[in-house]
């Protein structure tokens, strides 16, 4: 194979990759002052295949779009 088919057949198999390997989001509702236990208590009952997915957090009675920040601040409370 030249160069550019090699080039054109691995774009394909990136492009057919992508469609695959999907993850719905793991949404997770947690109170602040109970943040491991409730955490710890809705990732118990997920499978592993469904943990591949994205982690969206939300502390309960706050407002907030967890862009980054939230499961940031999640994670370094859950490490603490």
């Amino acid at each position: 194979m030249d160069f550019e088919n090699k080039k054109q057949y691995f774009k394909l198999e990136l492009k057919n990759l992508k469609g695959t390997n999907r993850h719905a989001p793991v949404r997770i509702r947690v109170e602040r002052s109970r943040v491991f236990l409730e955490s710890f208590n809705k990732i118990n009952y997920l499978m592993a295949s469904e943990m591949k997915g994205k982690f969206s957090i939300e502390f309960a009675g706050e407002e907030g779009m967890d862009a980054g920040g939230v499961s940031r601040e999640w994670f370094l409370l859950l490490s603490k």
